[in-house]
């Protein structure tokens, strides 16, 4: 995308749209004036929404594929949550889950600790955001609490007690013993029947939702 170059047809504002992660919030802060073009085409959002879907299909396809090199896996995994989070859609939230469960094997323990942020949320608790509270405001109790499961599995491991992580400065095991806390924060502000609910009962109440 050469952002030099003014948005003139669908074909410029799809690559700009799927540039910008799919986010109207980058595409105002870091290219208004190519923003403001592409708000001149008045684009249907169902079709935006179709590129999302497919901007999505195609980013799990590359996050499952072996030739993606492995130090850019946590930050396509973090774009990519970003995205399945806005589309409501549980299709592609239970695809993110068996992507990210696939993934796990191939990160490094600390990349394994920024997937599991991702999971979790980056904001506060109040402010609900993540994929274990997605599933659970669509009523999807059973893959909240896989999601929720996975993330203690990723940093089940502790880190040795005096390791900084030398691109951020942080203590890492201090940093994982303060997601498992609000991991736990997150489980509780979810409510107790995400995580006693038997599997069994929740794929009956739940199978006939739609996407």
């Amino acid at each position: 995308m050469d952002y030099n170059q003014p948005i003139q047809t669908l074909e410029q504002a799809r690559a700009y749209y799927e540039a910008m992660n799919c986010s109207s919030f980058h595409m105002t802060r870091e290219e208004p004036q190519r923003y403001e073009e592409f708000r001149s085409l008045r684009i249907s959002e169902w079709t935006l929404q179709q590129w999302e879907r497919e901007y999505m299909e195609k980013g799990i396809a590359s996050l499952t594929n072996a030739d993606t090199p492995v130090e850019n896996l946590w930050f396509l995994h973090s774009q990519l949550a970003d995205v399945v989070c806005s589309l409501f859609s549980f299709r592609l939230l239970a695809q993110f889950y068996e992507a990210t469960l696939q993934l796990q094997t191939r990160l490094t323990p600390f990349d394994r600790l920024l997937v599991a942020e991702t999971i979790v949320g980056r904001g506060e608790v109040k402010h609900k955001s993540g994929l274990i509270f997605r599933c659970h405001q669509m009523l999807r109790y059973g893959l909240a609490k896989q999601y929720a499961d996975l993330t203690e599995k990723l940093v089940s491991e502790p880190f040795p007690d005096n390791e900084v992580n030398s691109w951020t400065g942080d203590r890492t095991e201090e940093r994982r013993l303060q997601l498992l806390a609000k991991l736990e924060r997150v489980r509780a502000a979810c409510a107790w029947r995400i995580w006693h609910y038997p599997q069994e009962l929740l794929s009956r109440l739940f199978s006939k939702s739609g996407d």
